[in-house]
């Protein structure tokens, strides 16, 4: 069995594809199954077998800094799977004998159809619910688009699944989104994600919460497609002026114009944190999103033996009352009533947070890997 991946993202860094994308690698080479990658790029330890995109694979980031900060409009994936497919197209493409599986990690009708061609089964890999879902979304705001589509990205995401041979989905909630647009729930499988089990962090429950306060956090793009906005309209009531809400990743303008605008205190805005270590200060992972795939940060919250508040569109693996509790999308006064109640028995943060860590340990990066192989050899026998 030959295994093709490839990856319209860097191959081992930090982040949702590409440490998904590395974690595989390392378990194909585990188990001597021959691979080969196309990328826009790929950390050191990814760079055999492997060709990309070089400096140019830096242009994605470029396009995308240009709609997060000048044109919240313009639809830089449209570019961005452009570029990825004009590279893709311009290499050698070996022919290899046997059976084998192309896993492509973009929305590309032209590359499926080509791959086809050459003889490979070919699985597409989703980390995100479709387009569709956002449109469905949109319409609960009216006056307010909070989710940016575009009929390019519904079109070819559509097309994607019905010419693909295999949908690998990362959560229920992902899935249930799929079969919406009439795609067989036969051709899918839905593997959810894992978490570095060795980095576990087994928190001393030691903290004087009626004097300190609690610590709230978040991490992930500091954004409305997050439900941020979400979480500082609950932030504005005066029961958490003792507490502090730790907002960790990359914070979009429309963000920090809210907090300028409603002058909110006490929150805390360290940038790019490194969340094992970071998530040992707090006490309450908090995670609105209102569109997901699945959110590999609850993952590690979990880890942490953090209780987490969730969204069913998070995608997550939480289960409501054991080990955090699941809120509405855009239910500010729900997320908060879930919040106040950590604050009113905080004896919930310690019994739900274990929970956390116990309910979190069935899913590791190896496990991970192993499901996702499992569909190769499905495929190719």
């Amino acid at each position: 069995m030959f295994i093709l991946n490839i990856v319209n993202s860097f191959i081992g860094k930090k982040g949702n594809i590409g440490i998904r994308t590395g974690h595989i690698i390392n378990e194909l080479d585990k188990n001597s199954i021959s691979q080969f990658s196309y990328s826009r790029g790929a950390t050191t330890d990814f760079k055999k077998n492997n060709i990309n995109m070089s400096i140019l694979g830096h242009i994605p980031r470029i396009l995308n800094a240009y709609r997060m900060y000048i044109n919240p409009k313009y639809n830089h994936r449209k570019h961005d799977i452009f570029l990825f497919e004009n590279f893709f197209f311009k290499q050698n493409i070996q022919c290899y004998s046997g059976a084998k599986v192309a896993h492509i990690w973009e929305f590309s009708p032209k590359i499926i159809k080509f791959l086809h061609k050459k003889g490979y089964k070919v699985i597409l890999d989703v980390p995100m619910a479709p387009t569709a879902t956002s449109i469905e979304i949109n319409l609960l705001t009216p006056g307010d688009t909070i989710l940016e589509t575009f009929d390019f990205n519904r079109k070819i995401e559509i097309e994607s699944y019905l010419a693909v041979d295999m949908i690998l989905s990362p959560s229920k909630f992902v899935t249930s989104e799929i079969i919406k647009l009439n795609i067989p729930k036969e051709k899918i499988r839905t593997i959810e994600f894992g978490v570095s089990l060795k980095e576990c962090f087994v928190r001393q429950y030691a903290k004087e919460y009626n004097s300190e306060g609690l610590d709230y956090c978040f991490a992930g793009l500091i954004n409305k497609r997050k439900g941020v906005h979400i979480l500082l309209e609950a932030w504005k009531d005066k029961v958490f002026e003792k507490d502090r809400l730790h907002l960790c990743g990359r914070m979009y303008p429309e963000i920090y114009q809210l907090i300028k605008k409603h002058k909110l205190k006490n929150i805390i805005t360290p940038g790019f944190v490194d969340v094992g270590s970071y998530f040992k200060k707090c006490d309450v992972y908090v995670f609105p999103s209102i569109l997901e795939g699945s959110s590999k940060s609850i993952y590690e919250a979990m880890n942490a033996s953090l209780p987490c508040i969730v969204t069913s569109n998070s995608g997550s693996i939480i289960t409501n009352g054991e080990d955090g509790y699941i809120v509405d999308i855009l239910d500010s006064q729900g997320l908060k009533e879930k919040m106040l109640l950590y604050k009113k028995n905080t004896k919930l943060i310690e019994i739900m947070g274990k929970n956390a860590l116990r309910n979190v340990s069935k899913y590791s990066w190896e496990k991970y890997s192993r499901l996702v192989i499992d569909v190769y050899k499905e495929l190719s026998f």
